[in-house]
């Protein structure tokens, strides 16, 4: 079979961590020869045997948190207009409940660590929903920690998620007394508000590299598409891809 070389769009990557690991599950199928990816421009250019499926491409980049798409650059432009503002959503939800939370959380502690019961079950309901709304960092953490794999969100998820169960059992335990050693504090605005925090680096992550991705895309399209090569004594134009060297 011949080689063919195609280039695809990987959703879900913000760190050259990432680039490694999309590269090394493409790398680790035995009809793939090449894959290089490009962060800035979220794609990757793959060199395969002719008879390895797209489906086979995208299972082995979705098995380590991330999906591999088939798309235009009109519709990758689209896609990243998409993203900046799911990440803008998500930052004013996940910051309306966090901004009271830390300040509930931060005048609980000036008034000498009182743990009435309104005040646990407030934290708990502002968490809670930002929690949900930045569920996508568990789904990709937890799914790339299972392959094996783990990258930024799995630290997140670790991170916070850890923080939220251990403030769930010293609220159970400080509301009924249970006398639970080492479950006395509640960690609700570290929790939450490390999320608001994450949430707005990658709102502005996304901004950041739209910007360069716009760039990058103005000199691609002042990129020749055609060139001329000599065949049995004529010039003939052909795409820049059929050339090769000598």
């Amino acid at each position: 079979m011949g080689s063919i070389s195609k280039t695809y769009g990987v959703k879900g990557m913000h760190c050259a961590g990432c680039v490694a690991s999309v590269e090394k599950a493409l790398l680790d199928l035995k009809d793939v020869h090449l894959a290089s990816v490009n962060l800035n421009l979220e794609n990757v250019k793959i060199e395969t045997d002719s008879g390895i499926s797209f489906v086979t491409l995208h299972d082995a980049v979705q098995n380590c948190g991330y999906t591999l798409v088939e798309e235009t650059s009109k519709e990758f432009s689209e896609r990243k207009e998409d993203e900046i503002n799911t990440w803008l959503q998500r930052l004013i939800y996940t910051g309306v409940l966090g901004i009271p939370l830390l300040i509930i959380a931060m005048f609980e502690m000036m008034q000498g660590n009182v743990r009435g019961i309104e005040n646990i079950l407030i934290q708990l309901f502002l968490t809670t929903p930002i929690i949900i709304i930045s569920r996508h960092f568990y789904i990709n953490g937890f799914s790339a920690l299972l392959h094996k794999n783990p990258n930024m969100n799995s630290l997140v998820a670790l991170g916070t998620g850890a923080a939220f169960i251990y403030s769930l059992i010293s609220s159970v335990n400080l509301v009924y007394e249970m006398e639970i050693q080492g479950f006395d504090q509640l960690y609700f605005e570290s929790a939450g508000i490390i999320l608001v925090f994450i949430t707005l680096g990658r709102y502005l992550e996304a901004r950041a590299r739209s910007r360069t991705t716009q760039a990058l895309m103005e000199l691609f399209k002042q990129a020749p598409r055609t060139g001329w090569v000599k065949k049995r004594g004529n010039w003939q134009e052909v795409s820049v891809e059929e050339i090769e060297k000598g």
